[in-house]
């Protein structure tokens, strides 16, 4: 009995002494990193083929530090071409998350090194990519202006006396959104791999954005209502050219009120021409029974080169406005030709109504001042001031063998004045 228990109590000390004993080195050997594990990898345009993991972390670190250094983003467009490295929004492609998906593998240690199990590591990986986001999206949203591309619409032009509709053309502008995301998914998936954004290889990044008239849309303004012309004075012909090269006609439509000087603001550059454009283009409207002028300030005296009754004073708070009362819309041309004249047309689709302007002039003869001059000679006279004719312009609208009078401008005279010397009676001088 004796001798039985003692067997089982050195039996049992035994047993734990070989437990321990292969218990520690295993578990010393299982925390022990397999240094000599070799690696094959395919990541980023780069093939590893044995090599450990010491040697692997130093050609991937080499590796993808090159990509950052010589890598860059290609913008292209008509021609010309921008190109901004990596680096300017802080690019940064990480090696560690590989490095851990290998040494997580199952056969990390020694102790399956030692048994046999560590036959390598081989794989595929996309590594982790870093970038500053908001100097990208800053890079991004400047390159819009590379690439826009301003719509422009198609115009109504003359030609002996004839109308024909200028092609449109089409703008085009970066979608910023579409263009991050971009970039962002081919760095990611392939860092080694030249992102170039341009219409032809990245199409889908470009939004196409139409003028606000096209060719189609005009083609039914077929007719011209009004013509005024006249000689461009010395001197504004190139900026006349200048300012109608960026806007040639305008289409006022249906029920809108146009103002000369806030909807036409470009030609009150034109100090001095801008009077004769605006008083010429308020003649060509008032035979239209359907364009009505809501306001259109007169001038006080007729102004030099444009005709009396129907000039419009811009000084101040003058203007002039109209509306486009009719069911279509019209076109105001702004033209010049060879003769070195300025042109204003109105067109529009068939079925405007439009009549004849006709005016009545009358001249106003000037009142005589007699001043008493003791320093002229007895009964001697002088004329100070020479005074002038005052004018009354009523206008007509004659349409549909109708005649209408639309209003009438009258142009107060200019006194005379005549000094006379002494003995000299004014009621004798009146008789």
């Amino acid at each position: 009995m004796l001798k039985s228990k003692n067997f089982r109590f050195w039996f049992c000390i035994f047993a734990i002494q070989i437990f321990t004993a292969c218990l520690v080195p295993t578990a010393v050997l299982l925390s022990l990193p397999s240094d000599e594990m070799q690696v094959y990898l395919e990541v980023t345009g780069l093939s590893i083929s044995g090599a450990g993991i010491t040697e692997t972390k130093d050609i991937l670190d080499r590796h993808f530090r090159e990509i950052v250094e010589k890598g860059e983003l290609v913008f292209e467009s008509e021609g010309k071409q921008v190109k901004i490295p990596y680096t300017d929004f802080e690019l940064q492609i990480d090696a560690r998350s590989i490095l851990e998906k290998i040494e997580k593998g199952r056969y990390k240690n020694r102790y399956f090194q030692l048994i046999g199990k560590t036959t390598g590591y081989e794989g595929e990986f996309i590594p982790e990519v870093y970038y500053n986001e908001a100097k990208l999206k800053s890079i991004v949203m400047k390159m819009e202006d590379f690439f826009y591309q301003q719509p422009i619409n198609a115009a109504i032009m003359l030609s002996d006396g004839n109308i024909y509709v200028s092609e449109h053309q089409s703008g085009l502008k970066l979608d910023t959104a579409k263009t991050l995301d971009y970039i962002k998914e081919n760095i990611t998936t392939d860092p080694l791999k030249e992102i170039i954004i341009s219409e032809d290889t990245a199409p889908d990044l470009f939004n196409v954005t139409e003028p606000k008239y096209t060719t189609d849309e005009l083609a039914g303004f077929t007719q011209i209502y009004a013509e005024e012309r006249g000689e461009l004075p010395a001197g504004t012909a190139e900026n006349y050219k200048n300012v109608i090269a960026l806007t040639d006609c305008y289409i006022i439509g249906s029920g809108r009120t146009t103002s000369f000087k806030e909807n036409m603001p470009l030609f009150s550059e034109l100090k001095g021409l801008d009077t004769i454009l605006a008083s010429a283009l308020y003649k060509a409207i008032l035979p239209f029974e359907d364009i009505k002028v809501v306001w259109r300030k007169p001038s006080n005296q007729p102004i030099s080169g444009i005709e009396a009754g129907f000039e419009v004073n811009l000084e101040d708070d003058g203007d002039l406005k109209f509306l486009n009362d009719s069911a279509n819309e019209i076109a105001i041309i702004f033209q010049t030709n060879d003769n070195n004249e300025w042109i204003i047309a109105i067109a529009g689709k068939p079925g405007l109504n439009a009549g004849e302007i006709i005016t009545e002039k009358t001249k106003i003869a000037p009142p005589v001042i007699y001043s008493q001059d003791n320093t002229l000679p007895e009964k001697e006279q002088r004329v100070v001031e020479p005074g002038k004719d005052g004018l009354s312009v009523k206008v007509y609208r004659v349409l549909n063998g109708e005649s209408v009078m639309l209003y009438e401008d009258v142009y107060p005279p200019v006194e005379r004045v005549i000094a006379i010397g002494s003995g000299v009676k004014k009621v004798d001088i009146i008789k």
